[in-house]
């Protein structure tokens, strides 16, 4: 994937991490005194505020749109919002009892480039994160629907066996629907309506109930133990950090003059010079000693380039940035301080995620995940399929006024009442293109639906009995929610790990994100797209 087919999401999450740069940077631009800082930062407030609301409403018109930003547009966003807190900067300044030392236009450039930089970061970074737990999230569950069953998950007393005794009480009740009466078209919508009541009423929440219990997310990683490990690897990429610190100077436009700037400039090839020749080689000291030395060059590369640069700054003609103390003895060298241990605290987070999808991707489970969440793709998405599929059959009987499809539902509602949950639910691995197919037979004369692959794809592909929950859910999502009434399933051309799934209906005004939804994305190493197409819609589970 290269970065311009990238698509991130604004969030709150990332507004939010990037909400302290501008209420921290907003006294500094003033170079104001020490009574007046807090002022300062109440007027930083203020903009994220505004900026706040700026964005809010941004995320809520892309949810509705379900368009997606790529970098380039993140970029354009971000630009837009840091020309916003320009503006709000030199309107109301004043009201602030706050003197801004540089012009419009030098302020409103400034404020964007700023803005930008580290909005469209923040953003990013939340989105690899978020990016990450979907990965995760989603390799966990289809281990743990591929997982042969070396323990019995119906056990007694389980959770599970408990959830099928509930389930073997429905069809006991719905039983009471068939014993003793004839396939009359009263009866008939009279099961239509009994089976459709269970199916929302009981086992719908149920599944969402087991469901909820099983989530899985990505291991939360420590703040401390990220900062400790940080500390004792210091792996941070001297293009980032310089790149940083070139932001920092570039917002130092707004304070000092663009000459005064540039000479200050020579501290980004002082500090590349310092990091390449005094930078630590810890491959062979104890954790506790290396972080020892790494402390000591972060305090030193923090603070000797940027008082030598100084040093440059007066021979030049120029008064001291540094002295007598102000807020930048203080910034500066922290600044660059944090900035090494953020980016080396990046690269162990990176590690460990790749070490935690490596694992997943190697491992055969033994057993499946806590909670199991095939009980709860099993009852939403076969159960409550067969559920839809009979109380369709049976109401289209009730008004076909037609005595042969009246006999053959009321038989069906019989045959599915007398059969065993349990068996089904252990049996639904066994064999998958069976299960698939039999799904397909049973949405005939309501939903027309092809799988464009062999029955040999079910017995090769490794993610069998989880594609087979995919058809299961997807036809009766379709048909629910869609009002399609052709589906087709096929495999992308060149990846046979990407379901398509094309149909007939049409998009709602009021897209819904039940179970089903959160399923299918919980599966899908990419969130799967719903688009609207010429003929009806398309949608791709990525396997």
């Amino acid at each position: 994937m290269t970065w311009l087919s990238i698509r991130v999401d604004l969030s709150l999450r990332g507004f939010l991490l990037f909400a302290i740069m501008p209420i921290l940077a907003t006294p500094l631009a003033y170079v104001p005194s020490a009574a007046e800082i807090p002022t300062g930062i109440g007027f930083g407030v203020l903009q994220v505020g505004v900026l706040g609301l700026v964005t809010l409403v941004a995320i809520k018109m892309l949810a509705l749109t379900g368009h997606r930003l790529s970098l380039i547009q993140l970029a354009v966003f971000g630009l837009f919002i840091g020309s916003v807190r320009g503006v709000l900067m030199v309107i109301f300044d004043g009201p602030f009892g706050l003197v801004d030392p540089v012009d419009m236009a030098s302020r409103l450039l400034s404020s964007a480039l700023f803005t930008g930089f580290w909005f469209s970061a923040a953003t990013y970074l939340v989105h690899e994160g978020a990016a990450f737990n979907t990965k995760y999230r989603a390799l966990r569950n289809q281990v743990a629907a591929g997982a042969p069953r070396n323990i019995d998950p119906l056990s007694p007393a389980t959770p599970n066996q408990l959830a099928m005794d509930e389930l073997t009480r429905v069809l006991q009740s719905l039983g009471k629907l068939v014993n003793g009466r004839d396939a009359t078209a009263d009866n008939l919508s009279m099961a239509a309506k009994a089976v459709r009541t269970e199916s929302e009423q009981f086992v719908r929440p149920m599944s969402h109930k087991i469901w909820m219990d099983s989530r899985v997310s990505a291991p939360k990683a420590r703040f401390s133990e990220v900062s400790k490990q940080a500390i004792i690897d210091l792996d941070y990429s001297l293009g980032r950090v310089l790149a940083i610190e070139a932001m920092f100077l570039l917002g130092l436009i707004s304070v000092f003059s663009i000459e005064r700037v540039l000479l200050a400039s020579l501290v980004l090839p002082l500090v590349a010079l310092f990091s390449i020749a005094f930078r630590p080689k810890n491959q062979d000291r104890a954790p506790s000693r290396a972080a020892l030395f790494n402390i000591v060059f972060l305090v030193a590369i923090s603070t000797i380039p940027i008082f030598v640069d100084d040093l440059l700054v007066q021979l030049a003609g120029y008064t001291s940035a540094l002295f007598p103390m102000n807020p930048f003895t203080l910034v500066a060298p922290l600044w660059l301080g944090v900035t090494i241990v953020f980016d080396a605290s990046l690269a162990v987070l990176r590690k460990s995620r790749v070490a935690l999808v490596e694992e997943l991707e190697k491992q055969n489970a033994s057993a499946p995940v806590t909670g199991d969440e095939n009980l709860a793709g099993f009852i939403h998405n076969s159960l409550q399929s067969e559920l839809t599929v009979l109380s369709l059959q049976l109401q289209a009987a009730s008004e076909s006024q037609n005595p042969t499809d009246a006999k053959a539902a009321w038989e069906q509602l019989g045959a599915w009442i007398n059969k065993s949950v349990s068996e089904d639910f252990e049996n639904s691995t066994l064999d998958p293109a069976s299960r698939a197919f039999g799904s397909i037979a049973a949405w005939r004369g309501i939903a027309d639906v092809e799988i464009n692959f062999s029955p040999e794809t079910f017995s090769r592909h490794s993610m069998a009995p989880l594609l087979v929950q995919v058809i299961e859910e997807s036809i009766s999502n379709s048909v629910r929610h869609l009002q399609a009434t052709k589906i087709t399933f096929h495999f992308a051309p060149s990846n046979a790990d990407q379901l398509i799934i094309e149909t007939n209906g049409r998009l709602s005004a009021t897209p819904t994100n039940g179970i089903g939804a959160s399923w299918l994305n919980s599966i899908s190493l990419n969130p799967p797209e719903l688009v609207e197409t010429a003929t009806g819609t398309r949608s791709i589970i990525d396997l």
